[in-house]
């Protein structure tokens, strides 16, 4: 008798946009400010690649980001 194999479903992921590349960016340099380490920079990009978009906005805005239409900004930096 033949075993089944099973059928792999991919993931559906939301588009990668330049708002949404700047901002799984973004994360991932405030995720990685106290420790710059490639483990935990990498980490941090697949955290944010695998949040909704509205989540991931939403907490760069309550970190007190900016979305200026080519990237995300503090407003500090001003």
């Amino acid at each position: 008798m033949l075993k089944k194999t099973r059928k792999i479903v991919p993931i559906p992921r939301q588009p990668l946009t330049k708002k949404a590349k700047a901002a799984i960016l973004t994360y991932a340099q405030i995720k990685t400010l106290r420790n710059p380490n490639l483990y935990f920079a990498v980490e941090a990009t697949l955290e944010a690649d695998r949040m909704r978009r509205e989540k991931l906005y939403q907490w760069l805005e309550s970190k007190g980001y900016r979305w200026s239409g080519n990237l995300w900004y503090s407003k500090d930096a001003d």
